[in-house]
């Protein structure tokens, strides 16, 4: 009896030699596959063919295509030759055996492996391939872990992205950028000696200054800068503190001045705690049904003399006539506190999984066709860093401000303009939104550590476009 299950096969080669060699050629890999699968009473719905591509890494047309028809429902079966056809990677191995074809209900068979995840026994070899696969991360987390922490005791920042405004990162050291140190101290001084709040600091930074983020648009940026002890010449690492290499750019008076006031500010007002958002639950309006397209709204359910659920669920099936989409969907409701832990998981690995991150980002739309434009409008920027950059130098050597004030004004207008030339000739570019949602990584990943319902809304919807229920589970469309 034939089995009508869709079955996809997926064939690759390295090169262009080896596509023509008989041990693993394409036509040889494709005959042999379809011999097992008509063996099998299996019907191939479809080949997936990436010919002259290393499985190193998921940067592959057919692979790609292979995912997207998995997820969507199109396959229910993909059978390969050989393990490493699908990838040399074991990290990529097990995304798409564990996160793309388990987690969509698609079987993976392997000849030469005899690998088969409807059964029993390849479902034990699942397990024990993630055993090896997890025994590997811990590894590599625990290398880069005491990497980063004898760099913390030698007084080094950690590296990588997100350098924080005031410095640049050259040759493995924070070195001051002029410009920005200059904009620190300007954030310290109205908060501490015009008393303004974050959002007055937020407000009046943005109207006159950019970083290497762009501006000060938010008020958790603002926040976090007041609160980095980086500025005053100290290198955290988790809760141990040692002291840098780099040159302060706050004394510590200032910035103990600084932290007083915060205090005060929680204490009274509670300030820092305040967001615009203002909903009863944590995931209010980002949730869409991917059955009907209707939103996913809270119920509260309560049994006779029992507790009180709460659930998230859809408008077509318990809503006002107007939000429905369908006559009746049937896409299942979630419990609030399951959701909410679900997604903030998420966004946990999101935020402390460089290598998760790079996943995600990596999986988005290609670039656009602007990157001449762009990359002049960067060699103007520049140059017009430089010259203020200069300005600021004669200022600190003791140019009266009257001498040098148009010229740091004219500068600064063109700067913000070809900034916004820049910023809306991006504004639909992957890697724009990829750097922006770093920026607010960096700037609000404490949200994670508390259990205000509204600093952690801050977090989501910088990050979050929407969450779609499925009937499998969910799926997070990322603004990046």
């Amino acid at each position: 009896m034939q089995d009508l299950l869709p079955t996809a096969i997926y064939v690759r080669v390295s090169s262009e030699m080896q596509a023509g060699e008989d041990r693993y050629s394409i036509p040889e890999q494709i005959d042999r596959l379809h011999k097992y699968c008509d063996a099998q009473g299996w019907t191939i719905a479809k080949e997936y063919v990436d010919p002259g591509h290393s499985g190193s890494n998921l940067k592959r047309p057919a692979i790609q295509e292979l995912i997207s028809d998995a997820k969507n429902g199109f396959i229910r079966r993909v059978v390969v030759f050989k393990l490493d056809r699908l990838s040399r990677s074991q990290r990529d191995t097990m995304y798409l055996i564990e996160d793309v074809f388990k987690a969509h209900d698609v079987a993976f068979v392997s000849l030469s492996e005899m690998f088969d995840t409807s059964t029993p026994f390849g479902m034990a070899m699942i397990g024990i391939l993630s055993v090896f696969a997890q025994l590997e991360r811990e590894n590599i987390k625990d290398r880069m872990s005491m990497g980063r922490l004898g760099r913390a005791k030698r007084g080094l920042w950690r590296g990588g992205s997100n350098t924080p405004v005031g410095y640049d990162f050259m040759d493995g050291q924070l070195v001051i950028n002029e410009y920005e140190a200059l904009q620190v101290r300007e954030i310290f001084r109205l908060f501490i000696d015009e008393q303004l709040s974050f959002h007055a600091v937020s407000r009046e930074m943005q109207s006159r200054f950019t970083n290497k983020y762009s501006t000060y648009n938010d008020s958790g940026s603002i926040s976090t800068i007041l609160r980095n002890r980086l500025y005053i010449g100290k290198i955290k690492y988790g809760t141990q503190e040692f002291d840098g290499q780099h040159q302060p750019i706050i004394d510590r008076e200032t910035f103990e001045r600084a932290q007083a006031r915060i205090e005060e500010i929680s204490r009274n007002t509670g300030e820092h705690w305040k967001n615009p958002y203002h909903g009863k639950h944590l995931l209010s309006g980002l949730i869409w049904c991917g059955n009907c397209g209707a939103r996913y709204f809270c119920v509260t359910t309560k049994r006779k003399n029992g507790p009180q659920y709460r659930y998230y669920q859809c408008y077509t099936r318990n809503g006002s006539s107007d939000m429905r989409k369908a006559d009746f969907c049937k896409n299942p409701n979630w419990r609030v506190e399951k959701l909410n832990a679900a997604v903030m998981e998420e966004i946990r690995r999101l935020c402390t999984d460089e290598k998760y991150f790079n996943r995600i980002a990596r999986d988005g739309k290609k670039e656009n066709n602007n990157a001449g434009k762009e990359k002049a409008l960067q060699r103007e920027l520049s140059s017009i860093e430089k010259q203020i950059s200069r300005l600021v130098e004669l200022y600190q050597m003791g140019v009266s401000v009257q001498d040098i004030a148009t010229r740091i004004h004219d500068a600064q207008e063109r700067k913000n303009k070809l900034t916004q030339e820049l910023l809306s000739l991006n504004q639909q570019s992957p890697k724009n939104r990829r750097q922006e949602a770093l920026t607010y990584i960096h700037e609000l990943k404490w949200c994670l550590d508390t259990d205000d319902v509204a600093a952690q809304r801050r977090l989501l919807d910088a990050l979050v476009n929407k969450i779609v229920i499925t009937e499998g589970g969910f799926e997070v469309d990322w603004k990046f």
